[in-house]
């Protein structure tokens, strides 16, 4: 159901021609717990980052790893920064970490693992 919506919200954005972007990944459930999903090509979690490059900042590591594109890869967080606040603001996505939110090589982050959103929360401490 959440990649259902992301794919909704990206192609809001996309229509309403919005500068706010999501990626939308393909997901085949089998059931209620498992199923297959898409590798999402190129792309850190924002803990291996910190780690291989021992900063704590991103603006450090987009630095580091953008070189004279840093400035571009920031817009693009910047970018998928609204979008995915806006999806999680509104499904009341939880559990939120640096190991389920990716970077990809254009800087743009993407948010994975949905198992806690809308009334579900970890150790049922539900909103």
């Amino acid at each position: 159901m959440a990649m259902q919506l992301i794919q909704l919200f990206h192609k809001i954005f996309v229509t309403e021609h919005l500068k706010l972007w999501v990626k939308p990944y393909q997901i085949i459930p089998f059931n209620k717990e498992s199923g297959f999903i898409q590798f999402v090509n190129r792309t850190k979690t924002i803990s291996s980052l910190k780690a291989a490059s021992n900063q704590k900042s991103l603006r450090v590591i987009y630095k580091q790893i953008y070189g004279e594109n840093w400035e571009s890869a920031i817009t693009n967080f910047t970018r998928s920064l609204a979008g995915y606040s806006l999806f999680q603001y509104m499904f009341q996505v939880k559990d939120r970490h640096n190991n389920n939110i990716l970077i990809d090589d254009m800087g743009h982050m993407i948010h994975i693992d949905f198992s806690f959103m809308i009334s579900s929360s970890p150790g049922n401490l539900n909103f």
